[in-house]
């Protein structure tokens, strides 16, 4: 049954401070024309999970773009 009710699981704020373990080189070999601290503001289609070392078992996964009201 469809009851609406959403609970947060996480939230991510894109500050620009991402950072990549890897070398210069190998962060640009992969041609996204984007700086190591790009700040992402364009829509997608896609949703990517990476999980490094981690398996997870998602059940009814939904992702949603929040729009806060008066902004």
């Amino acid at each position: 049954m469809n009851t609406n009710y959403w609970v947060k699981a996480s939230e991510i704020i894109d500050d620009g401070r991402w950072y990549a373990i890897s070398s210069d080189k190998e962060f640009y070999s992969v041609n996204c024309n984007r700086p190591k601290d790009y700040i992402v503001t364009e829509g997608g289609p896609l949703v990517t999970f990476r999980s490094d070392n981690l398996v997870c078992d998602f059940k009814n996964l939904s992702v949603r773009e929040i729009v806060v009201p008066g902004q």
